[in-house]
């Protein structure tokens, strides 16, 4: 098990979820599960707290200790009696509403909340609404949904302004995935474990909630009193408090901070499935992606039939703030400094297109040219992604997009002649930012290779991620009898992670990326130098506890002392020219794939 000084390296940044009202929390029956493992571990997370799990055999299996004994449980149906229960425990889910106000459910209809972590698939909670359909219900998750929702998470953490609520741990539970009809399936049961989260879906009503069990102790009056508490006690939360959650000083200023995820989002092609009040973190990170994808392009993929779908999270953030704002005012608190200042829509938009104009440059390599010639980019690639916005996109039924053109394609196959000729919008953006570049002012002579490289990296569809490919091979790996679903499972995750990045904040505008390699949430970025045309390699690292950490292994002072890295927080970053002597550094280039992004065609 875990100390106490350990648990709280691990849970000090994390809300506590009892402290935000006395019936926030509902408790449920529920018992530990028969023969649970612990299916993969997030090494990357630990090690960020100072639990370098990846290293120390005999802490890794004290964290998968704590883990099963903490989390490993399940709900107790009604018709149970004691008698059938065993190692009987107490679950407790989170209530919650909506912006709408029309959710089915009260809150939290899978999720139990253990101390400060919470974990998921857990069975039915008494928030489930009633007359709810059995596949919005069963309150289980299946190990595929499991892996999705971690590798996802990653991603989302690592682009992202904010990042993500990621999964902490995935504990196999021993069981297979029972259906509606009474019939069981291939599908292994997973219990997907997080940090507890404060999300603004807690300072709205569940007004339509119908407990499934008609409990007066979950009805409209006490659903109000939930609400107006949680209000107040953000509305009371300290400077120190608010910093240490790192939760913004304003509701205003959260919203600024979500505007900065959905341009991201929008931009590199990162769908949640929608930045909805119950899907959102109150710091501001995205969590949940049941139906989360890596889009291939901007056109409007829409998964829901009565939402609005990508690109369509300004006006949901807006009117998230709208009900918030209106629910303070009913708890009496719309006067305490958190909840004064309009949020408007128009303002909202402004942010987000100031937002993302910015990463469309950026995209491109524009921060090596002149201001003009940001201008013309930029602009052009906004009138690209407007237009591929008026394109509405549903799944087949069998989950799978119809191909649309998309600008990588372009970029990768396009000839000379025919990129004057065609038409299209994707030519058209091509030769404008081609052009564009021809008569840039540019401190660079390599310019045109660092706008290319960058383009194709960020434009690249992340096939990777496509859903229906990695459910085949979490489906492999759980039933294949040769080696353990750890083993496997940790493979899988830190090879798509790896190949499915495509966004680093920290990159100088000197490098010029042409491969890449992930490896425990640190990285290795070879590349060009765009001043003078020479190999460097970029890396970012992991602080834990003061030690520099990179992949599996702690740096020596020697190693250090090559790469000079500056400190940001958790990560470290260095950059090192030239010829690599140390084995750290060599062995990082051995591992990274040399040539992905090679170099631009002719017609560039």
């Amino acid at each position: 098990m875990l100390t106490a000084n350990e648990l709280a390296a691990i849970s000090s940044d994390v809300p506590d979820l009892c402290q935000i009202g006395t019936s926030i929390l509902v408790p449920f029956r529920a018992c530990r599960l028969v023969e649970p493992t612990v299916a993969w571990i997030n090494d990357r997370w630990f090690a960020e707290r100072g639990l370098l799990t990846h290293i120390d055999g005999a802490l890794r299996r004290r964290v998968c200790d704590w883990m099963l004994n903490s989390f490993a449980i399940t709900a107790v149906a009604e018709r149970q009696t004691p008698s059938d229960i065993e190692q009987a425990v107490l679950g407790q889910a989170d209530r919650y509403g909506s912006s709408s106000g029309t959710s089915p459910h009260g809150g939290s209809g899978r999720v139990a909340t253990v101390g400060r972590f919470q974990v998921k698939g857990v069975g039915r909670t008494p928030l489930v609404g009633a007359g709810v359909p059995w596949i919005h219900s069963h309150g289980v998750a299946s190990m595929r949904e499991a892996v999705y929702e971690a590798i996802m998470g990653e991603i989302f953490n690592a682009e992202l302004p904010f990042g993500s609520i990621p999964v902490i741990a995935i504990v196999d539970a021993g069981v297979t995935l029972g259906h509606g009809d009474g019939h069981s399936s291939l599908d292994r049961r997973a219990l997907i474990v997080r940090p507890a989260v404060l999300r603004p879906a807690h300072l709205q009503r569940a007004a339509q909630f119908v407990p499934a069990n008609a409990s007066s102790e979950l009805g409209p009056g006490t659903d109000a009193k939930r609400t107006y508490e949680a209000i107040r006690s953000v509305a009371s939360l300290s400077g120190e408090t608010l910093a240490r959650l790192r939760l913004p000083l304003s509701l205003a200023d959260y919203c600024k901070r979500l505007v900065s995820q959905a341009a991201y989002a929008d931009a590199l092609r990162l769908y949640s499935g929608g930045l909805f009040s119950s899907n959102v973190s109150l710091d501001g990170a995205v969590l949940d992606f049941g139906v989360g994808r890596a889009v291939d392009d901007w056109s409007r993929y829409q998964p829901h039939a009565h939402a609005d779908g990508f690109g369509g999270d300004v006006a949901r953030i807006a009117h998230m703030a709208e009900t918030i704002k209106f629910y303070s005012r009913k708890a009496s608190a719309h006067e305490r400094p958190w909840f004064v200042g309009e949020v408007e829509v128009a303002h909202l938009r402004a942010q987000y297109d100031l937002a993302l104009s910015e990463i469309f440059g950026r995209m491109w390599g524009d921060e090596l040219v002149d201001e003009q010639s940001q201008s013309v980019i930029r602009a052009a690639t906004r009138t690209y992604f407007d237009l591929k916005q008026k394109v509405r996109r549903r799944e087949r039924w069998d989950g799978r997009l119809v191909k649309a053109p998309w600008v990588y394609d372009f970029l990768i196959y396009q000839r000379n002649d025919s990129l004057n000729s065609n038409g299209s919008a994707e030519g058209t953006l091509l030769k404008t930012v081609r052009d564009t570049l021809r008569n840039a002012v540019s401190p660079s002579p390599h310019l045109k290779g660092h706008s290319w490289r960058t383009a194709v990296r960020c434009f690249k569809p992340r096939s990777e991620l496509n859903r229906e490919a990695l459910d085949q091979r979490v489906q492999s790996l759980s039933t294949c009898a040769e080696s353990p679903l750890a083993e496997g499972l940790g493979s899988l995750i830190a090879d798509v992670t790896c190949k499915a990045r495509r966004w680093w904040f920290g990159v100088p505008r000197e490098v010029s990326v042409s491969d890449q390699h992930v490896s425990y949430g640190c990285t290795a970025l070879h590349g060009i130098s765009n001043i003078h045309g020479g190999e460097l390699l970029w890396l970012e690292g992991i602080v834990s506890s003061g030690r520099l950490v990179w992949g599996n292994r702690i740096l020596d002072d020697v190693v250090i002392q090559a790469i000079s890295p500056k400190i940001a927080g958790r990560m470290w970053r260095g950059m090192v020219n030239g010829r690599i002597e140390c084995e750290l550094l060599s062995w990082c280039l051995g591992l990274a794939h040399r040539d992905v992004y090679g170099n631009p065609p002719d017609w560039w």
